[in-house]
């Protein structure tokens, strides 16, 4: 049982020491406690945060996503594969690994 039939079994109260708030409280978003600093009083300044929030989170994942077909192609991580770049940059690129792949 997860979500909203949780919420409904056990009470609204049982998801808050999950991290589960709901509009009102103080650590859901734009309460107190997610903005300490006060950058979100001003409400066209708290959509463009909101936008620039998720277009941020959007970015990551695509990062991650290059991450996973990076180690899944050369089967090393990227931190090994940053090592082996910067000490033979001519070699260890991306172009000398499609020709390698590419060649019988």
């Amino acid at each position: 049982m997860v979500g909203p039939e949780y919420a409904r079994y056990c009470g609204i109260e049982a998801l808050e020491p999950l991290g589960i708030y709901l509009p009102g409280d103080e650590n859901y978003p734009g309460g107190i406690l997610f903005d300490p600093l006060g950058l979100a009083e001003d409400p066209v300044a708290f959509e463009e945060l909101k936008v620039k929030e998720i277009k941020n989170g959007r970015l990551a994942m695509v990062a991650w996503l290059g991450f996973y077909a990076q180690a899944a192609l050369t089967g090393k991580g990227p931190i090994e594969n940053l090592y082996d770049h910067i000490s033979d940059p001519v070699h260890n690129n991306v172009t000398t690994f499609v020709s390698s792949l590419l060649s019988p």
